[in-house]
Order: structure tokens, then sequence, then C-alpha cells
């Protein structure tokens, strides 16, 4: 008998079962291959726009990107101005975003704000003027107290860090419910 594949239309005229079942078989075998390709394919797709929109999200996306209140208040420590431009609800904790004003900055001073259980942090800007995005746990207490910083002359080591002990210039309170921030679920 001849090994050669028949096509699915040939098979109406052949009346041996052997060969009906053999094709069958191929077909089955060639489609199952073949579903199981696009499947991953599709998957792997998926699994990428997920990775790159929600999993890849960087502090900046989580805060800019999460319904949240925009108080525009200005807290001013000696001489330097900190304005609250938003406070959102994130999936990891409490987003806040600050622009930092310090006009007494020189190049390698290296200004910033302190906050109980910062989870994630990201800034952008230079010395004298730069915009803070911070993810803290959401307090216990809707008033908390954050410090402004400073570390003189920072070069930064291979991992990234400052080893010298910033200076503490000063610090304000931040009062959600003075703010009208709605309540947040706490963890």
């Amino acid at each position: 008998m001849n090994d050669r594949p028949l096509d699915l239309s040939g098979l109406a005229d052949v009346h041996s079962p052997e060969v009906v079942h053999q094709a069958l078989r191929r077909f089955r075998r060639r489609f199952i291959g073949t579903g199981a390709v696009v499947l991953l394919a599709a998957l792997a797709l998926v699994g990428g726009v997920l990775w790159a929109t929600v999993i890849n999200q960087t502090t900046t996306d989580k805060i800019e990107e999460s319904p949240g209140v925009s108080p525009g208040t200005v807290y001013e420590v000696e001489g330097n101005v900190a304005l609250l431009e938003k406070v959102a609800e994130t999936d990891d904790g409490l987003g806040l975003k600050f622009v930092l004003a310090t006009p007494g900055a020189d190049g390698d001073d290296h200004y910033f704000l302190s906050l109980p259980e910062v989870r994630e942090f990201n800034e952008s800007g230079e010395a004298k003027f730069k915009t803070l995005w911070l993810v803290i746990a959401p307090p216990a207490q809707p008033r908390f107290e954050v410090d402004l910083t400073l570390q003189q002359g920072c070069n930064p080591d291979q991992s990234g860090f400052c080893r010298n002990h910033p200076e503490r210039i000063g610090s304000f309170t931040v009062d959600l419910e003075q703010l009208d921030v709605p309540e947040l679920n706490s963890d």
C-alpha cells in the first residue's frame, strides 16, 4: 500500500477503515500541535502585555495613574519649599507626589524627604528643583511627620547610595483629614 498521506477529500473514495483511521490520526496530531503553538503564542503575548502595563509599573506611573486628590498644599522648611501635589491610594500603599524647591542647593547636595515606612521611591529633577514620588504604608493616623534631609557632597557608590549620614533640616506635618483626603484602606 502507498504510504503517501491522503488529503481529507480523497478519503471519501477509500473503503479501508485503517487508511481513514491513520489519516484522521495524522490530522488530529497536526491540528493539536498547531493549536498548542498558537495557544502558547497568545499566552506569551497576553503575559507580555500584562508585564509591561501592570507588573513593570514604575512608582511614578502607579501614583500618576491612580485616582486621588491634588491638595496643592505648600510646606516651608528653613527656606525650602515642598508642595504636596497629589495623594493617591495605590495597590502598594499611599502614593504621594511632592515638588521640592531647594534654592540653596548646589550640584552635589541631595535633598530628600524622609517619611515613615517608605515602600517605593522615585525622583526626577536637579538639586534645586525636583519631583518626588513616594509610596508609603498607609499611615495608622491621618497625621504624619515628614523630614526634609540633606546629604552634602553625595558621591553615590556602585549601588547608587550615598554612605554619608544625611542632615535633618527640619520637618512638617501632613494632615490627610485637613486636606480632605478620603479615608484610605490600611494593611
